[in-house]
């Protein structure tokens, strides 16, 4: 199976054995009426993937 095919045949639950979120900061603008939040994710590999990524290795 070629590299660039292997995230969209192989699927994504399999990927990692856990995973979370984090929101780190956020923005709020009155003028422009806007927010903005910064979201930090982690996850541990469940499978190598074919970029170098090893399985157990916290990204």
């Amino acid at each position: 199976m070629r590299a660039s095919l292997f995230v969209f045949v192989y699927p994504a639950i399999y990927l990692v054995s856990s995973k979370g979120k984090t929101i780190s900061s956020t923005n709020y603008s009155a003028i422009d009426d806007k927010i903005e939040i910064h979201i930090d994710y982690e996850a541990i590999l469940a499978v190598d993937l074919p970029n170098g990524l090893k399985k157990g290795k916290y990204h």
